[in-house]
């Protein structure tokens, strides 16, 4: 998954034998349901219409977090590109904004529900990574471009990532924690898609680097106190904490860590710039992914740094100072990636829109994006956007550039 926040500019202020097994039962029983109920359509450019574009997102539970702010940038890009002539001279329609509700197998239904009685052309999804790797066979069947915040499943072909992609996050934390010259971490692991992808490409990192792992401990995403599994982790004597957390879970961890007397860095997975504040506030040393939009305007990279001020200008002028800046990012760079997509190939239809994807390279306000049939991430070949941050008091200071 991946995340919101408190603005930008001024730089303030189970079992774990089980858990791929669970996770893949999840995914594979959604998915036959998504393949039985799945129909192939046709598709036609010969009456050119506007766009539809289906979009499930979690505007409940703790996905919301990120999700709502993502309906919003993406609501945000639609209204500026009809209003600068649409996507190729066709504009772009919302059929509607389902809730996945934090829950994959709301979030499935929610796709069937797109593919098969609103007819959209396109989906845009959130945040929950099940869900996401669930969809995979009926978006496939009916050739449907769906862009998801959440890292596609290795090896679809209609599934498309917008967001810092998990390998760039992983890379800058690993990277910080060779530079602390740290000996051990302990990983708080969770057993969803995303979180199972982190923690394989963190255990490659530290093998890599000659970097012990001293626990894993699997943490629930409904989690209300994590005192015990702090404790766990202090026993293991490490010399850094890294997480595959989202949302509120962030801050019981850090309140965790003071409360199991933990003295070592507890270095955070991507969230909201309001999360990680609040889990300072209870962990001081706790630190953090900071993504472009929340680092803005301490960018290195110019054309990162211009579109972000692009970006910004547009989402603070309509919704002020947000908490949920980043993840409307992603939303915003979806958008325009898809209608680039479709003003590129002159069409609507799914294989046309994907041929265009497949080659794509876009700058947006996240990352850098140059999509190729074998990278549906789009960052494999591009610079890595991300810092590592802190909080003293409500300031942010960026700690180590990735």
């Amino acid at each position: 998954m991946r995340c919101p926040d408190k603005g930008s500019a001024p730089v303030r202020r189970r079992r774990r034998a089980s858990k791929s097994v669970v996770a893949a039962a999840v995914c594979g029983l959604l998915s036959a349901s998504l393949a039985a109920c799945g129909s192939d359509r046709a598709r036609s450019d010969s009456a050119p219409g506007p766009v539809v574009i289906g979009v499930s997102a979690a505007q409940t539970g703790y996905l919301s977090s990120v999700d709502l702010g993502y309906i919003a940038g993406l609501r945000l890009a639609v209204q500026e590109i009809n209003a600068a002539g649409g996507a190729g001279g066709r504009r772009l329609e919302i059929s509607g904004v389902s809730d996945e509700q934090s829950n994959p197998v709301v979030g499935v239904q929610n796709v069937n529900k797109l593919v098969n009685a609103d007819s959209v052309d396109a989906i845009l999804a959130g945040g929950d990574s099940t869900a996401c790797s669930a969809a995979r066979p009926v978006v496939t069947r009916n050739q449907l471009p769906m862009v998801c915040v959440a890292p596609p499943p290795t090896g679809s072909a209609y599934q498309f990532e917008v967001s810092s992609s998990v390998g760039k996050m992983v890379e800058t934390i690993m990277a910080y924690v060779k530079h602390l010259e740290v000996k051990s971490v302990a990983f708080l692991a969770t057993t969803s898609v995303y979180g199972q992808l982190i923690g394989t490409l963190v255990k490659a990192a530290v093998q890599a680097d000659g970097i012990s792992i001293s626990s894993t401990t699997t943490v629930s995403a409904t989690a209300t106190d994590m005192t015990a599994t702090m404790q766990q982790v202090a026993a293991s004597h490490p010399g850094a904490v890294v997480d595959s957390i989202v949302g509120p879970g962030h801050i019981l961890e850090a309140k965790g860590a003071e409360a199991a007397g933990l003295d070592v860095p507890v270095i955070q997975m991507s969230d909201t710039l309001q999360t990680f504040e609040q889990a300072a506030a209870a962990y001081p040393r706790t630190e953090f992914v900071v993504q472009a939009p929340q680092a803005y305007p301490l960018i290195p990279d110019t054309a990162l740094r211009q579109a972000d001020q692009t970006f910004l200008t547009a989402y603070q002028a309509s919704h002020g100072d947000s908490a949920l800046v980043t993840s409307a990012a992603y939303g915003w760079d979806a958008v325009h990636i898809l209608a680039e997509a479709v003003a590129r190939s002159g069409s609507a239809t799914g294989p046309k829109v994907q041929a265009e994807l497949n080659s794509l390279s876009w700058q947006g306000a996240v990352s850098s994006y140059r999509y190729s049939t074998k990278d549906h991430t789009g960052q494999n070949a591009t610079a890595n956007p991300n810092s590592i941050g802190s909080y003293s008091g409500d300031k942010l200071h960026i700690t180590f550039q990735g």
